[in-house]
């Protein structure tokens, strides 16, 4: 499942995965549920999923986490309430589609792509 994120936000109207950043006081996986939720109206808490990677990044003189959550579910994306603010569209996408995107810039780089599609495939 990807989004597309909105006109209004950093990025704009570029496909990615849902994510966000932690508040105050929260752990990655508090963040990661709130943001989906807040996001796509998804209550991750009912379903099983597992921290898939966690990676130090730095950019523009700052360094920062990125967790990454990995849920197999079976959803129907029309019962799903997007946060407009942020999120334009979600649909499904196959992984060479994913990749050919990004390769055009219209998706955000990850760059555990290979290890994400390794796992899809278990």
């Amino acid at each position: 499942l990807i989004q597309q994120r909105s006109e209004k936000v950093r990025n704009p109207l570029v496909w990615s995965a849902t994510g966000g950043s932690v508040i105050a006081g929260e752990n990655s996986y508090d963040g990661a549920i709130r943001e989906v939720k807040e996001e796509l109206g998804l209550d991750l808490t009912k379903h099983n999923g597992y921290l898939f990677d966690s990676s130090l990044y730095e950019e523009d003189d700052q360094k920062y986490w990125c967790d990454t959550y990995l849920y197999f579910i079976d959803l129907d994306i029309n019962t799903l309430s997007l946060q407009k603010e942020e999120v334009k569209q979600v649909k499904y996408e196959k992984m060479e589609i994913i990749k050919k995107m990004m390769n055009e810039g219209s998706f955000f780089i990850y760059d555990y792509l290979d290890e994400l599609e390794k796992a899809e495939q278990k």
